[in-house]
């Protein structure tokens, strides 16, 4: 029994490990920021794959403390923000926000992902480098829509760090 629990635990450890990619590669190019957004839903048992906005500019960039956050998102009533946040590493965040406390009393609602793929062409950024990414990212299902759909968002990012 002991066996087999421990043989589950490696195989749910390999599992997450291959899920989640973070890589530097100092000969990554990115021409342009380009991030698609994919709607994946199931409704009335058909898988609908909804293609959303287009983020070609970051909407927000700010320092605190060791953090570096990148956000994209549009202006409205609700929807979601993209969120890099860069220290040693690159944490991506999908964040689902309304107009009203939507989500248990809250404005805001942070998914978990199924997939990660982060391709970087650095470790550490100060000001005045530029931010080249390679990125896929798909949240877990979210059961508070219709149609329990998974967020993704994939494409390239091209950023030069100001103060």
């Amino acid at each position: 029994m002991k066996k087999q629990i421990l043989l589950i635990l490696f195989g749910l450890t390999l599992t997450l490990l291959n899920a989640q990619k973070n890589i530097i590669d100092s000969t990554l190019i990115t021409k342009t920021t380009f991030i698609e957004t994919i709607n994946h839903s199931t409704i009335d048992g058909k898988l609908i794959k909804l293609k959303g906005y287009n983020y070609n500019s970051i909407y927000n960039q700010k320092y605190s403390n060791d953090t570096l956050t990148l956000m994209f998102a549009r202006k409205g009533l609700g929807s979601q923000i993209f969120k890099l946040n860069i220290t040693d590493t690159i944490v991506p965040e999908i964040i689902l926000w309304s107009d009203y406390p939507a989500f248990n009393g809250k404005y805001f609602k942070s998914l978990e992902f199924e997939h990660l793929e982060i391709i970087a062409n650095k470790k550490n950024y100060k000001s005045g480098d530029t931010i080249m990414i390679k990125l896929k990212c798909i949240s877990k299902q979210h059961k508070g829509h219709i149609g329990h759909p998974k967020f993704e968002y994939k494409g390239t990012i091209k950023h030069i760090l100001k103060n």
